[in-house]
């Protein structure tokens, strides 16, 4: 009977270790996607590298377990290392562009992007994939006659219970570091009941362990907004960071230069306050090509003073501005100036918190005089979606006669080098498809404007 009573606490450790190693692999996920700028080449690298770990770590685990005598405290304390692995493996990618001299906007490729997931996981993985094989052992030697499925029921178990805690309890209220302190507190303590149930007990400096992480763990709760922002910091050394959200789209980062406010998703650039210039450049060669725009629709980066200047024309009698995070909006409208925000006390402006592919799925045809996209390149498939066929044709369907569809790329304001003549060049003949008629103005930023009829853009 103790023998089963006891098992119960080793079946509810796998539950919290499968917990602590799925909320880790998706903080882990999330915290790179910021370095490598949320690059779906970045996840696969980062889930194979995940993998590679894990298994080397349950193979030479078990071989440690078939050349030496097996102890429990063995498995405890390699328990116990994860808690702290994690909050510093998250530590170790936010300081890695300043490791490895990586300026901010520098794209890693994917030989680095190797290397650095490579060095910085190793340590969680390698634990982390050591884990069960040492967990099989203990339920061997203290519990005979378990069968090692329980084992893998409890993992399972523990890592459907982390995803679901993760996105509907921990992401939306808590930070990154503190939830791993979270996670990493909850299985200290579950390790410490297990090991006073066993025979084994790790004596005085087993507590001395316990007491030694706990409070290393309890310490960044203290002040975690404050080791957030300076640890956020460190991707970006020349600004003074603000804020920093996550949301369930996006790592969100607010940053002041001088007077100018920036805010970026996952990395990249989104949008800046007093880049007038921007907003202007965004605007008004679009809403000049049309010869009496009145319904006008702002795709993206809607917060950025875009608004304001299609308001400046009096025929306009409706603009519908398409935002995906409203945490975005959140931000905004705590730290952007008042001035950028009157503009949504405007009867005619309408905010719209969703997917823009799905807000056009559901719009009237024929709606929009003017469609204005203000989206960053296209890195990687979230944002590559707004530079296909099918999202041309979509916005083709909204336009009226002599609708006019305008958005942006980098470019060069001097020459354009073969790889992005290429890429640019992709793009045009993607919208080419679509749009009978388009026409590109190149410059730092290169502007193309798409209308269906022949004509109606001025050369």
């Amino acid at each position: 009977m103790r023998q089963t009573h006891s098992f119960r606490y080793l079946f509810l450790l796998m539950i919290s270790i499968g917990a602590l190693v799925t909320i880790g692999q998706v903080l882990v996920l999330r915290e790179f996607l910021v370095i490598f700028y949320g690059n779906e080449l970045s996840i696969g690298i980062i889930l194979a590298i995940w993998l590679l770990w894990g298994g080397t770590g349950s193979i030479v685990s078990g071989k440690i377990c078939e050349n030496r005598e097996f102890r429990g405290t063995f498995f405890e304390f390699t328990a116990l290392s994860l808690t702290i692995l994690l909050p510093l493996t998250i530590l170790a990618i936010r300081y890695s562009r300043i490791m490895w001299g990586i300026v901010p906007g520098e794209i890693i490729d994917p030989a680095r992007m190797v290397q650095i997931s490579a060095l910085l996981l190793f340590p969680f993985c390698v634990t982390s994939g050591a884990l069960f094989v040492l967990a099989n052992q203990l339920a061997k030697k203290v519990f005979s006659g378990t069968p090692i499925s329980m084992l893998y029921m409890a993992e399972a178990i523990g890592a459907g219970l982390g995803g679901i805690i993760f996105h509907f309890i921990l992401l939306p209220h808590f930070l990154v570091l503190t939830i791993a302190s979270i996670t990493g507190i909850q299985l200290c303590i579950v390790s410490f009941i297990i090991s006073r149930k066993t025979k084994e007990k790790s004596g005085v400096i087993g507590y001395l362990v316990y007491a030694l992480l706990l409070l290393m763990l309890v310490l960044p709760l203290v002040n975690t907004h404050h080791l957030d922002l300076l640890t956020r910091k460190w991707q970006w050394p020349k600004a003074h960071v603000l804020a920093s959200e996550d949301s369930i789209y996006n790592n969100i980062v607010v940053t002041r230069e001088e007077n100018q406010i920036s805010f970026f998703t996952n990395g990249l650039w989104y949008f800046s306050s007093n880049d007038k210039q921007s907003a202007e450049e965004a605007v008004h060669i679009a809403m000049l090509e049309h010869p009496s725009p009145e319904n006008v629709l702002v795709l993206g980066s809607t917060l950025s003073g875009v608004a304001k200047e299609v308001l400046r024309y009096s025929t306009v009698k409706q603009v519908d501005l398409v935002e995906l995070d409203p945490d975005v909006v959140h931000l905004a409208k705590k730290y952007l100036p008042a001035d950028y925000l009157e503009v949504f006390r405007d009867s005619r402006v309408k905010l719209h918190l969703a997917d823009a592919r799905t807000y056009l799925t559901h719009c009237q045809p024929a709606n929009y005089d003017v469609i204005i996209m203000i989206q960053p390149d296209p890195v990687n498939a979230l944002i590559s979606r707004f530079y296909t066929v099918q999202f041309f044709s979509q916005v083709k369907g909204l336009l009226r006669n002599q609708g006019v569809f305008s958005f942006r790329l980098t470019g060069a304001e001097n020459m354009l080098g073969s790889e992005m003549a290429t890429y640019l060049a992709s793009i045009y003949w993607t919208a080419r498809k679509v749009f009978p008629e388009i026409i590109a103005i190149p410059c730092e930023n290169t502007r193309f404007f798409c209308s269906t009829p022949k004509g109606t853009l001025t050369t």
